[in-house]
């Protein structure tokens, strides 16, 4: 009888030890999950879907009356930051006209990474301004959204630079879905996370693709609409969708700011972002509200009533 109590005792101190909370600070099922206890698979990285499309080939490259950019085509490259060409990638070109704005239907990348965009509308052609939005939805990145300085040559043009994907995390515990409506902590293997986010939020086929990952865009064209001083630094995330109400973030203190130090934050616009119902257009900055740094000087807490109104990249900017 002595064993039995011995053994069960053990048994319990085992169970507290390898199942107990741990806090909730590293993202496992403590911060809110609504799921049990138990922690979801993320969404699994599938083989790459190339559909490259014919591209600009076949297409009557003569100019017409313009008084911008005549183009029949774009061609370039996307790379994850080790130069390395990435299959599948979703290319799309989005389009500013003297009359229109419009987006072509987005071919992939081959398998070595290059695109090839045809611009079949002859009404699509005189373009004023462009910005290429770039997707990989088999794998784990960000999406990547750059303005694009049309210069053709003969109707096409090349893009003298990559386009870079960068690459994010999930968390290292994704509380299981249960109660869709019961908000929970997400906190990712950099330290960022999504404070009580409720996967009602959006649509909840996209909540085993979240990640996120911190990203060097120094000289990158996803800078080029900074706000002036530039950004302290940035993070990716995935999936590329609108939280409804926004949600609180909490961001890594990567640059040192002291205890108690202020900072603006910022979001990039992708397919509808919004800040004070106000659209922020594709590849821009706009700043959405402000964070403090907590006292152990570790993290930037969001402020009351600053939520991150897009999953795709924020930033933040000391004051």
């Amino acid at each position: 009888m002595k064993s039995l109590k011995l053994w069960i005792v053990l048994s319990l101190s085992l169970c507290v030890v390898a199942c107990g909370d741990d806090g909730g600070d590293n993202g496992s099922p403590a911060d809110g999950g609504g799921g049990g206890g138990a922690c979801a698979d993320p969404a699994a990285i599938e083989d790459p879907v190339l559909d490259p499309g014919e591209g600009h080939a076949g297409i009557d490259t003569t100019p017409g009356a313009c008084g911008a950019s005549w183009t029949v085509g774009v061609t370039g490259r996307v790379e994850n930051p080790s130069g390395e060409g990435l299959g599948g990638a979703r290319t799309q070109l989005c389009i500013t006209t003297p009359s229109n704005y419009l987006c072509l239907v987005p071919p992939t990348t081959d398998a070595s990474g290059n695109f090839d965009i045809g611009v079949a509308d002859v009404s699509a052609r005189c373009i004023v301004s462009s910005v290429m939005r770039v997707s990989l939805y088999t794998d784990r990145y960000a999406s990547t959204y750059c303005d694009l300085d049309v210069m053709p040559v003969d109707g096409v043009f090349a893009l003298s630079e990559p386009l870079v994907l960068y690459p994010v995390e999930p968390p290292a515990c994704l509380p299981e879905l249960g109660d869709e409506t019961v908000a929970r902590t997400i906190t990712f293997p950099d330290g960022l996370a999504l404070v009580d986010l409720r996967p009602e939020q959006f649509a909840t086929s996209y909540y085993t693709e979240l990640a996120a990952g911190r990203a060097d865009l120094t000289g990158t064209c996803m800078l080029e609409h900074a706000p002036a001083g530039g950004l302290d630094a940035t993070w990716g995330l995935r999936p590329d969708v609108d939280v409804r109400d926004g949600v609180k973030i909490r961001l890594p203190n990567v640059t040192g700011l002291a205890p108690g130090a202020q900072v603006n934050l910022y979001v990039m616009g992708g397919l509808s972002t919004k800040v004070n119902d106000e659209p922020v257009p594709e590849g821009e900055w706009a700043m959405y509200g402000t964070g403090t740094v907590d006292a152990e000087g570790a993290f930037i807490n969001s402020d009351e009533g600053s939520l991150l109104p897009t999953l795709n990249w924020v930033g933040y900017a000391a004051q």
